[in-house]
């Protein structure tokens, strides 16, 4: 103890038997150790990594171009990287054709008071994570999980943080991008069956969106329609995306794409009338040190307070409540709503109600305002102004007199128009009753214009 061992090697290194000692660096091709033990450990292989015991120490640095772990590192600080140019994957899901790859169960043999995980070698996306859950219950500190990459990092699967009992607790993502893929994965940071710990993102951009989205916001991030998109559920999607009692998103210029303005966009996976994407307590986008310019933000979420879950133009409210809206772009919204405040999801004031459909029997139409929770109806007459509407509108059949002296009546005014030189001027009225015989003891209002009902004079002058 006290020592430090130092093994440098051109090719491969194994240590098969255990090693204990005041620091052990390590560096080869592939690494194979069994047990070591230390106040340090740093291993660097430019091909396989092979954890082939228990690694021990206050500080643990694992840098490899593959990796196994058949042992457990067990550390204060841990730091495991990849410099793989596909990519590092963790969790459990589709296995790539390459790349560094760390399955639920080996990155569960990883633990320490704080964890890192860092691609440095990899593009688009840098950082894959499929199916991952983590037990943080016995990690102390501010931040004690990162993941960090030099290009993006991608969602595609359920990830779970549990036992952040401590909201202080974080969880960081750094990156150019951040990416979850809304239609196959979700990020929820937990405190037993309550939201937990603190998100923090930094990154240039952060988006959370089904597949297709996805795809088009990396050939232009403010295409055509965006927004619309954003605002309709993936199929077979319900409910956040994101869970956690506080989600901060600081924005930088740490990456390859610099221009402003920095978006922030979470598609809606709820409904039309009750928007999901995230759910917590509190919600922050801030622009850190170096960064300059507008945010784009269009995110759908809810909020939980003390007194239950919030949504629609209340997260707005909440989330705006003292902020600046002229820090965003103005098609920025929250729910739909614009975060320059004022009404959200109504009928604009000076926009007409839609027209009905013309195909739906008025009846039915009367029906459904009528049908109320006690199903009585308002006057008391309702029926008969039904009777009358249907029979104003389709006709009703007239008592055989009433018949032959309305056709004698037609007749005759047929005789009268052939023996004129010109035809009359086509009335704005019909005069004429509509029908021969109403039972009607209301009157009705609005019935229309009566000319359009029965005349026998074609409209002409742009009545149709």
């Amino acid at each position: 103890s006290g020592t430090r061992i130092t093994l440098a090697a051109s090719g491969d290194v194994t240590l098969p038997s255990a090693v204990s000692t005041g620091s052990v660096s390590i560096s080869g091709v592939d690494v194979t150790a069994g047990a070591l033990s230390g106040t340090s450990i740093d291993v660097t292989a430019t091909g396989l990594a092979i954890v082939d015991g228990t690694w021990t120490a206050g500080a643990v640095n694992l840098t490899s171009d593959e990796i196994a772990v058949f042992g457990s590192i067990k550390g204060g600080a841990v730091r495991v990287e990849s410099t793989n140019i596909s990519g590092m994957f963790l969790g459990d899901g589709p296995l790539p054709p390459a790349g560094y790859i760390l399955s639920s169960a080996e990155v569960g043999r990883i633990s320490g008071s704080s964890l890192a995980f860092v691609s440095s070698g990899g593009v688009s996306p840098a950082l894959t994570i499929n199916s991952l859950s983590l037990d943080a219950s016995a990690m102390s500190g501010s931040e004690i999980i990162s993941f960090e990459a030099g290009g993006s990092i991608k969602i595609v699967g359920d990830m779970a943080i549990n036992g952040l009992t401590d909201p202080a607790s974080a969880i960081g993502f750094y990156a150019p991008l951040f990416m979850i893929d809304a239609g196959t994965g979700s990020l929820a940071l937990n405190n037993g069956s309550a939201l937990g710990g603190t998100l923090n993102i930094y990154a240039h951009d952060v988006w959370v969106a089904d597949s297709a989205i996805l795809a088009r916001l990396l050939a232009d991030p403010n295409y055509a329609g965006r927004d619309a998109e954003l605002a309709v559920a993936p199929n077979g999607v319900s409910g956040p995306v994101i869970n956690a009692n506080v989600i901060n998103v600081e924005f930088n210029n740490n990456g390859p794409r610099t221009v402003t303005p920095y978006t922030l966009l979470v598609q809606n996976t709820g409904s039309a009338t009750i928007q999901q994407g995230f759910l917590a307590t509190e919600a922050n986008a801030t622009l850190g040190e170096g960064a300059s310019g507008l945010i784009d933000m269009v995110i759908n979420g809810q909020g939980q307070t003390d007194a239950g879950i919030i949504s629609g133009v209340a997260v707005r409210d909440g989330l705006m409540e003292g902020d600046d809206p002229a820090r965003f772009t103005a098609n920025s919204t929250i729910n739909g709503c614009s975060v320059g405040g004022g009404a959200c999801s109504q009928t604009p004031p000076n926009e007409l109600p839609p027209i009905p459909d013309p195909g739906v029997v008025i009846a039915d139409e009367i029906a459904l305002f009528s049908s109320g929770a006690e199903d009585k109806p308002l006057f008391g007459n309702e029926q008969q102004i039904v009777d009358n509407l249907e029979e104003l509108i389709y006709g009703s059949e007239l008592d055989p007199e009433d018949a032959e002296a309305q056709a004698k009546q037609d007749e005759e005014e047929a005789a009268e128009e052939a023996s004129s030189p010109i035809s009359p001027p086509t009335p704005l009225f019909d005069t004429r009753p509509l029908n021969a015989k109403s039972s009607t003891d209301e009157p009705i209002s609005g019935g229309g214009n009566p000319a359009l009902i029965g005349s026998e004079v074609e409209p002409t002058g742009g009545q149709q």
